[in-house]
């Protein structure tokens, strides 16, 4: 399946010990390589469609953890969509072993993103 996607991104926050939390995270990130993306991709559009009100019955209550993933598009435009890796959803759906596997694959490899200064 050809798609138009150009890269994907993951992203996720950890909260930092800090006065200012729970608002105080760090930022890490990962791009996927390009084969990979396209992988994801191509599995991510046909998964089935489940609607958010039916998805929240079945996901975990201790979801410790979320990611963005970003769908980077060959004209340079975006969308993301939230991962739950817990219970291998998305906020539309759930993924298959692939996607689960390239989330894990790809979380391992995530490095914080730096603070712009003054932050």
């Amino acid at each position: 399946m050809k798609n138009s996607v150009s890269l994907l991104e993951m992203i996720y926050t950890k909260p930092l010990d800090s006065p200012d939390a729970p608002y105080d995270y760090d930022h890490y990130a990962v791009d996927f390589s390009k084969k990979d993306s396209q992988l994801f991709t191509d599995h991510f559009l046909v998964s089935e469609y489940v609607r958010m009100e039916e998805l929240q019955k079945s996901l975990s209550e201790n979801r410790s953890r979320l990611y963005v993933i970003r769908f980077i598009l060959q004209d340079n435009s975006s969308f993301h969509v939230i991962y739950y890796p817990e219970d291998n959803a998305f906020n539309r759906g759930y993924g298959d072993d692939v996607i689960k596997e390239l989330v894990e694959q790809y979380a391992g490899r995530a490095q914080m993103v730096p603070r712009p200064p003054n932050q």
